[in-house]
């Protein structure tokens, strides 16, 4: 159970990027095909990745309550970076950027240079979304899928493009392929998991992948299903990192004490 809450609570932990990727896949609604092939590709891939963890783990021994004591470090470790960098301001080192990858306008950390800078009620959550240097729906993970709603809200770092680059991303399949590379690729969410996953059977280690990918993909789902939802839940970030961040905490805390009393 205590694995099933811990990949139930990263995947809930919210993210800045899924904001961002929220309100386009909501404003994006001739592109919604692709943005399920994404959420799609991605959760295979997770589940995926989880049980060629779990199988490498049968290669390896390490005592339980050395993996539950990192569990519960990192856990916690990763708290303090969300509550740092999202309810705090915090700009890590690595993101200090003066201007984007592709020459675009200057970041001001306010938002005034996102694509969807003309909404009121994305602009007034926007004075502190940590951007740091480059819009959210301009990262290499999703930048391909947000060309259209980015071009539709004056955004275009690709300074135009091309319409067969458009249909290169275009549909279910796309999208899926998108999503699994994005899946594959070990974000710290997953690496919080590792120590757990090395010691789980090959269907607790399925369980996670589903729970994971399911509770992670909540916000986009929200905004795929509700489409301007996802405006409202914008106001609401700091709150939600805070509920997250303290429930992180807690399961970080329970991590370390059941390492050291079972």
């Amino acid at each position: 159970m205590d694995l099933y809450l811990t990949a139930a609570g990263l995947g809930l932990s919210f993210g800045n990027l899924w904001i961002c990727v929220l309100l386009v896949f909501s404003l994006q609604t001739a592109n919604r095909n692709t943005a399920a092939g994404y959420l799609f590709g991605r959760a295979v891939a997770i589940v995926a990745l989880c049980l060629i963890v779990a199988l490498l783990g049968r290669a390896v021994h390490i005592p339980r309550a050395a993996l539950h004591a990192s569990t519960g470090v990192l856990l916690l470790g990763f708290a303090a970076y969300l509550l740092s960098l999202h309810v705090f301001g915090w700009v890590p080192p690595w993101k200090r950027r003066t201007r984007h990858a592709d020459g675009a306008a200057d970041c001001d950390h306010q938002c005034s240079s996102c694509a969807l800078r003309h909404n009121p009620a994305a602009h007034e959550a926007c004075g502190d979304c940590g951007d740091h240097g480059v819009c959210s729906a301009e990262e290499p993970e999703v930048r391909d899928l947000t060309v259209a709603a980015r071009r539709a809200h004056g955004k275009d770092p690709d300074n135009g493009g091309t319409a067969a680059g458009d249909a290169s991303v275009a549909g279910f399949w796309p999208g899926t392929v998108l999503g699994a590379l994005r899946g594959a690729a070990m974000c710290s969410k997953l690496v919080v998991l590792l120590p757990l996953l090395l010691t789980a059977g090959w269907h607790e280690a399925l369980g996670v992948g589903v729970v994971f990918s399911v509770t992670s993909s909540v916000y986009p789902l929200l905004g795929f299903v509700f489409g301007r939802f996802a405006l409202r839940l914008v106001a609401f970030k700091k709150p939600i990192f805070w509920l997250s961040s303290v429930f992180l905490i807690g399961l970080g805390s329970r991590m370390i004490w059941m390492a050291f009393t079972h």
